[in-house]
Parts: structure tokens; sequence; C-alpha cells
């Protein structure tokens, strides 16, 4: 809108000066207002159990939300290396032509989509991880140490099997559970013509 001199009463300028400030305020963060929501709505779904004896239930879920958030980061990633051979492979192969170049644009495409989402997720795990799990963890009154990441499994693995020696009981009890315990372990090997059968 534009005034005039005559427009310009001290009302006026008080409203422009009033829209002044406020359009020099910073911009509340995007991220921060998400994540408050994010953990606004994780605590109201935890919260639902509330009884006494769903105490464990309430920080299993905290744990098994954060994993499902790792393994969706981590599954993006795969589908984000693949995708950027996909990429390679139409660039290398493109001809100079439109068809080839739109292939091209939509694989950039898919990929910014991929970065943005992994972005997205990566965020919602760490909130998990480092804020909400252990909130929720030491409400419960449990002590279940900190969070294991995925990659870090197998090595956990190992160390409690090397502590907790697999037994000739274990093996008698139940040698199939016996043979995958060592292998994710990395005690025994199978030999390659019998993997099919342990698998």
């Amino acid at each position: 809108m534009t005034y005039t001199m005559d427009d310009l009463t001290p009302e006026v300028l008080d409203r422009i000066a009033t829209s002044i400030r406020k359009d020099a305020l910073p911009k509340p963060d995007y991220m921060e207002a998400w994540t408050q929501e994010f953990t606004k709505r994780v605590h109201a779904l935890i919260d639902m159990f509330d009884e006494n004896y769903e105490i464990v239930t309430k920080a299993k879920l905290a744990d098994q939300m954060t994993q499902m958030f790792e393994r969706m980061a981590t599954n993006l990633k795969k589908a984000g290396t693949r995708k950027r051979w996909e990429l390679r492979d139409a660039k290398r192969m493109h001809q100079g032509i439109e068809i080839t170049q739109l292939n091209i644009d939509k694989l950039e495409d898919q990929l910014e989509d991929m970065r943005s989402q992994y972005y997205m997720i990566m965020h919602a795990f760490r909130t998990m991880r480092y804020s909400i799990r252990p909130k929720v963890v030491s409400d419960s009154g449990l002590n279940w140490g900190s969070y294991t990441p995925i990659e870090e499994l197998p090595k956990v693995r190992r160390q409690h099997y090397a502590r907790n020696n697999l037994t000739i009981q274990d093996y008698m009890n139940d040698d199939e559970q016996f043979w995958r315990n060592a292998r994710e372990a990395g005690l025994a090997e199978i030999p390659q013509e019998d993997q099919e059968s342990f698998a």
C-alpha cells in the first residue's frame, strides 16, 4: 500500500514502524519447531502406556522407535547409493539428446528427494537417540545403558559370546541356532557349499 504525505498520520507511522519491527525479527526456526512437535507427539504415543505394569513397554517402545528410524536411514542410504550409481551410468550413456537428458533430470530429482528424506529421518533418529529415549528409559527407572547402533551389534554379539562361551550344551539343545550364533559372532565360518542349508 502506498501513502501520500497527507496520509502519514502518527497512527499510520506507528503501524509502519510495528510492521518493520516484525519483519526484522528472526523467523522461528522450522527444524526447531518440527523437533518440538515430533517430541511432543512421540511422548504422547509412549505415555499412552501409563499403567505401572507397562513401564517396560514404554522403555521398549522408545528403544524400538529409535532402531526403526536408524534402520530407515540405513536403508535410505543404501538406496541413495544405488540411485547415485544409476545416475552415474545414465550420465555415461548420455547421447546429448532430450530423452537421455530427461532421464538424468529425473534421477537427479529422485536423488535430491532422497537426500531430503534422509536428512529428516536422521534428524528424527538423533532426536530419539539423544533426547527422547534417554528420558523415557530414565523415567521408567530402568538401566539399559547407552544405545547401541546397528553397525555395532555384531561386535557386541561377538563380545557377548566371547564372555559367555558357546558350549557343547548349546549345540546339543539346538545345533542350527548354535551355528547361527557362532556365525553372527564371527566365531565360525561355514563352508561355501553348506551356506544355503544354514541360511
